[in-house]
C-alpha cells in the first residue's frame, strides 16, 4: 500500500472516529438534557406544593405530576442513574402523596371556612330579627300604657306578650342550634398557626362575639323591662338560657383556643361570660320571685328561697311540717283542704304546665319531683279524718274493755272473801 493509500485510510478512520465521538457527545448531551428537564420539573412541582393555597391549585399540581410521569417514564432507567439512591417511581409517588395530603388539609379548611361563612350570614339574619323583636317589644309596651286596665285589655296583653315570647324562644333556639355549629365543629388541630390567626381575624371582622353579646344584652333588657310575666314564662326563659349557656360554654372555649395568647381578643370571651352571668342572675331573681308569689297567692307559705337547691328545700320543709302536724293532731277536713290546695298547685300547675321547663332549666330534677310526689301521697293519706263509725267502734271496744275489767275485779274480790 503506497503512502497515498495509507493517508486515505487514516483519513477515513479519523472521520469515522470523529463522527462516532460526535454522536457520543450528542447522545450524552441529549441524556443530560432529559435528566435536567426532569429535575427542573421535579423541583418546580416541589416548590408548588410548598405554596399551595387552594384545592384547585392542588388539583393542578396533581395533573402536572401525571404529565411528568407520562413524559419521563420511558427514561426512568436513565434518570435513576443520576438521582441514586432515589429512583424515578419513588420520587413521583412521594410528590403525589404529599400533594394529596395537602389537598385533603386544604379541603378541610375550605369546608370549615364555608361553615363559618354560612354561620356569619345566619348571625346577621338573626340579629336583624332580634332588633325586630326589641322594636315590637317597645311598641307593645307603648300600646299597653295607653290601654285601660280592663279585663279585655289584660287578656289582649297576655296574648300579645305570649306571642312575643314564642318568637323570642324560637330565636334563641335557632341561635343555639344553628349559629354555634360551625365553630363547635371546628377542627383546630388541622389548622396551622397562620390559619388560626386568619380565623381569629375573621371572627373579629364578622363580629361573632359582638353579635352574641348583643343577644345577651337584649335578653337582659327584656328581663328588666318585662316584670309581669307568668311563672311558666319565666321558667321557659330560664330553660332557654340554660341551653344557651351550655352551647356558649363549648363555643367560648373554641374561640379562646382560636385567639390563643392574644389577650385583648381573649378578654372579649370573658366579657361575654360576665354578661351571661348577669343575664342568669337577673332572670333567676324574676324566676324565684314569681314562684314565691305563685305559691303564696294560693295560701302556701314556703320558706324563703333564691336558688334551685333552696326551692327544693322549701318544698320539702313545707311537706315535712305538714306530715308532722298530721301525725300529732290527726287528720281533719281542714287538713284535707290544705292537701287539696297544695295538690292542685303541684299537679295542675307544676306538673302539667311547668315540668318541662323546670327540668330543662335545672330548677328541679326528676328525682326531686318524685320525692315531692311521695311526700304529698303520704300527706294525702294521713290527712284523712277518722270516720264516725270508727269512733263508734272505738267507743264500743272501750266499753267492752271496761266491762271486762269490772268483771275481773269483782271476781277477784269474791275469791279473796272466801
Amino acid at each position: 500500500m503506497n503512502s497515498i493509500s495509507r493517508i486515505n485510510v487514516l483519513a477515513v478512520i479519523l472521520v469515522l472516529l470523529t463522527g462516532f465521538s460526535s454522536q457520543l457527545i450528542a447522545q450524552q448531551q441529549s441524556d443530560y438534557q432529559i435528566v435536567r428537564n426532569y429535575q427542573t420539573e421535579y423541583n418546580t412541582i416541589l416548590n408548588n406544593i410548598k405554596t399551595l393555597n387552594s384545592v384547585d391549585e392542588a388539583d393542578e399540581v396533581l395533573s402536572r405530576i401525571d404529565r411528568v410521569e407520562n413524559e419521563f417514564s420511558e427514561y426512568s432507567s436513565l434518570i435513576n442513574r443520576f438521582i441514586f439512591p432515589e429512583d424515578f417511581s419513588s420520587q413521583i409517588s412521594s410528590l403525589r402523596d404529599i400533594t394529596t395530603s395537602s389537598r385533603g388539609h386544604l379541603r378541610t379548611v375550605a369546608d370549615q371556612s364555608g361553615r363559618i361563612d354560612t354561620m356569619t350570614g345566619e348571625i346577621s339574619d338573626l340579629t336583624s330579627r332580634l332588633e325586630q323583636f326589641s322594636q315590637e317589644s317597645d311598641d307593645l309596651r307603648s300600646q299597653l300604657d295607653q290601654m285601660t286596665r280592663s279585663r279585655n285589655a289584660s287578656a289582649s296583653q297576655a296574648r300579645s306578650l305570649r306571642t312575643q315570647l314564642e318568637g323570642r324562644d324560637e330565636f334563641i333556639l335557632n341561635l343555639v342550634d344553628s349559629l354555634f355549629v360551625a365553630y363547635d365543629n371546628l377542627d383546630l388541630g388541622s389548622l396551622s398557626p397562620a390559619e388560626r390567626q386568619e380565623f381569629a381575624m375573621r371572627a373579629d371582622v364578622d363580629n361573632v362575639i359582638g353579635h352574641i353579646g348583643s343577644v345577651v344584652e337584649s335578653n337582659i333588657a327584656f328581663v328588666d323591662t318585662h316584670t309581669q310575666l307568668s311563672s311558666g314564662d319565666y321558667l321557659k326563659l330560664r330553660a332557654n338560657l340554660v341551653k344557651f349557656q351550655d352551647s356558649w360554654e363549648k363555643l367560648g372555649s373554641r374561640l379562646a383556643d382560636i385567639y390563643e395568647s392574644e389577650g385583648e381578643r381573649a378578654d372579649k370571651v370573658g366579657e361575654v361570660n360576665d354578661r351571661i352571668s348577669t343575664w342568669s342572675n337577673r332572670l333567676d331573681e324574676s324566676v324565684w320571685a314569681s314562684l314565691r308569689a305563685a305559691f303564696a297567692n294560693r295560701g302556701i307559705e314556703l320558706d324563703s328561697f333564691n336558688s334551685s337547691s333552696s326551692f327544693y328545700s322549701a318544698l320539702n320543709s313545707y311537706l315535712d311540717s305538714a306530715l308532722s302536724r298530721v301525725q300529732e293532731g290527726g287528720g281533719s277536713e281542714q287538713e284535707k283542704g290544705h292537701v287539696a290546695n297544695f295538690t292542685d298547685v303541684w299537679q295542675n300547675e307544676v306538673k302539667v304546665n311547668w315540668q318541662e321547663f323546670i327540668i330543662d332549666g335545672r330548677v328541679l330534677s326528676y328525682e326531686n319531683l318524685a320525692t315531692i310526689d311521695g311526700k304529698l301521697s303520704d300527706w294525702t293519706v294521713s290527712a284523712e279524718p277518722r270516720s264516725s263509725m270508727w269512733l263508734i267502734v272505738s267507743g264500743i271496744l272501750g266499753l267492752v274493755v271496761l266491762v271486762l275489767i269490772v268483771l275481773l275485779v269483782t271476781k277477784s274480790g269474791k275469791q279473796e272473801k272466801k
